[in-house]
């Protein structure tokens, strides 16, 4: 399960990555909230969870400007 999880956040994140920079999508992705956030430790964001498995399987952003290329590379299982 946690291979599927993975694997679409990787896919969507492709996605967002092909799109043009002054895309209100892209621009999300990269904005920064501020202000406190909830009691106890700080809680990993989708961006730090999806720079972590882009690591973990050898991946760069300019990976994903190659379609099939990121498909093939995300589709795989390790």
């Amino acid at each position: 399960m946690a291979l599927v999880l993975q694997q679409s956040g990787l896919r969507w994140c492709g996605r967002v990555l092909r799109r043009d920079d002054e895309d209100w999508v892209k621009k999300c992705m990269e904005h920064e909230v501020g202000g406190s956030g909830p009691r106890g430790g700080p809680e990993r964001t989708w961006r730090e969870v999806v720079r972590g498995d882009c690591r973990a399987r050898g991946l760069d952003e300019e990976d994903a400007v190659d379609r099939c290329g990121w498909r093939g590379m995300v589709g795989e299982a390790r």
